[in-house]
């Protein structure tokens, strides 16, 4: 017998490996660094990097909207599900917006200044924006957060969905 919060971890994680395909899949990651790698190159247009972020926020938002239907099942207050949802994008939103202002900023500069610009700016941001985020979802008894999602998906492998098909808890 399954608790409410096995049951939804595992539509999740299947939300997840459907939508999330750069984060359960690192060849993806590789192939854009490289494509956007090479575009620079080739056009001297080093702006191109900014397409990364855009990338990683679009495969997020489409995660956050499957998440957002799964939990309208499980929780009863449509005002909580708008909330997590809402602070979940909007902590994104900020992050990749940052991520983009530095990475323009530091653009000119030789790459480890990049680097280290960008983790002494969005490590303090990420880290406060998660606390705000898990703090908010302990209102929710059942409250998954994504990085469990994610460790879920890593544990379990990307092959064997066999025992964890959605089909089986609808």
């Amino acid at each position: 017998m399954q608790t409410a919060r096995e049951e939804r971890l595992q539509k999740l994680a299947l939300a997840y490996r459907d939508v999330e395909w750069l984060g359960v899949r690192w060849y993806w990651n590789v192939f854009m660094f490289v494509t956007v790698g090479i575009l620079i190159e080739w056009s001297n247009i080093g702006a191109l990097i900014l397409l990364i972020p855009a990338v990683f926020l679009g495969s997020d938002f489409r995660y956050q909207l499957k998440k957002r239907k799964i939990l309208e099942g499980y929780i009863s207050s449509k005002a909580q599900i708008r909330r997590q949802f809402l602070l979940r994008i909007g902590s994104h939103v900020l992050l990749y917006t940052v991520l983009t202002i530095v990475i323009i900023q530091t653009i000119d500069r030789p790459f480890w200044q990049m680097f280290v610009a960008i983790f002494t700016i969005l490590t303090p941001l990420y880290l406060i924006s998660e606390w705000i985020i898990r703090r908010d979802g302990k209102r929710d008894p059942d409250y998954i957060s994504d990085v469990e999602v994610a460790r879920f998906v890593r544990q379990k492998g990307t092959s064997q969905w066999n025992t964890y098909s959605s089909d089986k808890h609808v």
